[in-house]
């Protein structure tokens, strides 16, 4: 794989008493290099705090605990955008700087990042909640890229012009979206998105929705079927549900309309009005991508 020039990102450690820390790395051609790269620093760690999700989901999260402590073991990554990539962005058009921290952090009881949590509200952005354990702060260039690219200690002070300009292009950014859901709540009903119409021309029983990092798939299954009894196969670009009663018979097989992480990638059973379901959560490799459509039909 190809490499490009080496970059700059910066720890803010979650131990107030500990000082910032810049780290240097090469990128690696068309990716984020320090999402990858900072699995191994969130690797580890045993999941202690799982009350929270237990009030959600129910028994389900005990069922689940065992592959959430696999991803926890192969360390797994969160971003959070600080400054989208615009035209407008500093101190370089087209980049995106995010905050990367452990997605397992909170269920390891991680101390809470009150220098990360502070940098966000500099930069407009609402949270509710500190950030867990140690974050780190990374840019992406997104054209041409996406591809690694430098930040430094000395651009985190709340006067540099990155940080004064983002409330201002986060605003701009929440206008947007502001926008596009008033669009969604007006529109006919003849007027379905592609998901609908695929769904109910199909028949299959399933529906989808995505977010910026994630694709979920609800599939339809029969009362009384167990993690057991499913088999889930997913694929770089496929995913597969069946019954292992009967799985020369499917319920979903799609060739996905762009690719996605199985490793990160996770499936659990629920039940909703519509009865029980299997969600499969997919994790996109290319994060903020959206997809018009969830299948590659004619690949």
């Amino acid at each position: 794989m190809a490499t490009g020039a080496s970059f700059t990102y910066v720890l803010i450690p979650a131990d107030g008493d500990l000082p910032f820390k810049e780290f240097a790395a090469v990128a690696v051609e068309c990716g984020d290099t320090l999402k990858e790269l900072l699995k191994d620093h969130f690797a580890g760690g045993r999941l202690s705090n799982l009350d929270e999700l237990r009030a959600q989901y129910g028994d389900t999260v005990d069922q689940r605990k065992d592959m959430l402590q696999q991803v926890a073991d192969r360390g797994s990554v969160e971003m959070m955008p600080l400054v989208r990539s615009s035209k407008t962005t500093l101190p370089l058009p087209d980049t995106a700087t995010f905050l990367y921290y452990d997605e397992m952090g909170a269920l390891k009881d991680r101390p809470d990042n009150l220098r990360a949590f502070e940098l966000a509200k500099q930069c407009g952005l609402d949270l509710e909640h500190p950030l867990p354990g140690d974050v780190f702060v990374g840019r992406v260039c997104c054209d041409p890229g996406p591809i690694s690219v430098s930040i430094g200690m000395h651009e985190l002070d709340s006067s540099v012009p990155w940080i004064r300009q983002a409330p201002v292009e986060n605003a701009a950014w929440k206008d947007v979206l502001s926008d596009l859901k008033s669009a969604e709540k007006t529109r006919a009903p003849q007027d379905r998105t592609a998901a609908e119409e695929q769904a109910d021309a199909d028949g299959k029983g399933w529906r989808w929705s995505q977010s910026e990092t994630e694709v979920e798939v609800t599939v339809v299954i029969p009362e009384g079927t167990t993690k057991n009894t499913m088999v889930v196969a997913i694929g770089r670009l496929s995913l597969r549900v069946a019954l292992r009663s009967d799985p020369a018979k499917t319920l979903v097989e799609l060739r996905l309309y762009a690719p996605v992480v199985p490793d990160d990638s996770v499936w659990t059973l629920g039940q909703d009005a519509s009865g029980p379901h299997v969600q499969v959560t997919l994790a996109k490799e290319e994060e903020e991508k959206t997809w018009p459509v969830i299948e590659a039909k004619g690949r």
